[in-house]
């Protein structure tokens, strides 16, 4: 049995065709991207949702968690769903990954190379790091993401 590549979009083109260039998109947030929520945001604009991190082990071996994570319809999409570790190699929709940020520009470039490498096709780098939470947001780090940017094959300037 032999295997066949799948060819996918990436980069730009992926978000032009796949994603309708959407340009309000609602980030994924713990305890509030269920599609209640989504449908809500996109009531208000929202073009494109994820929706919540999902345990990938539980996920293939209980039907009702499937079920209940999975919940979505028609009006939801487009829609990422995000899930803890896929093949780019072996499946058929596209892989996308969102990062926040470490402690240095390096260690952050570094990582974003590994996720490319590994087939990541569409990356979000959130500008803040992993305390950076509630109280202590704090102002993103715009030299990170910019950093990340000039070192990734596929980017768009617009």
């Amino acid at each position: 049995m032999t295997e066949e590549r799948v060819d996918k979009l990436g980069g730009f083109e992926f978000w032009k065709k796949t994603l309708h260039s959407a340009k309000y998109v609602v980030a994924p947030m713990v305890d509030h991207s269920e599609l209640a929520w989504r449908m809500l945001s996109r009531r208000y604009g929202a073009e494109l949702c994820y929706t919540p991190m999902y345990h990938a082990g539980i996920f293939t071996k209980d039907p009702v968690y499937r079920k209940e994570a999975l919940q979505s319809c028609p009006e939801d999409r487009p829609l990422i769903v995000q899930v803890l570790s896929l093949c780019h190699a072996k499946l058929k929709v596209p892989i996308t990954c969102k990062i926040r940020v470490f402690h240095t520009i390096e260690k952050t470039v570094e990582y974003a190379k590994m996720l490319e490498r590994a087939g990541c096709q569409l990356l979000t780098v959130h500008g803040r790091n992993i305390e950076q939470k509630g109280r202590l947001t704090g102002i993103a780090k715009w030299e990170f993401i910019k950093a990340v940017k000039q070192v990734l094959c596929c980017y768009y300037y617009y």
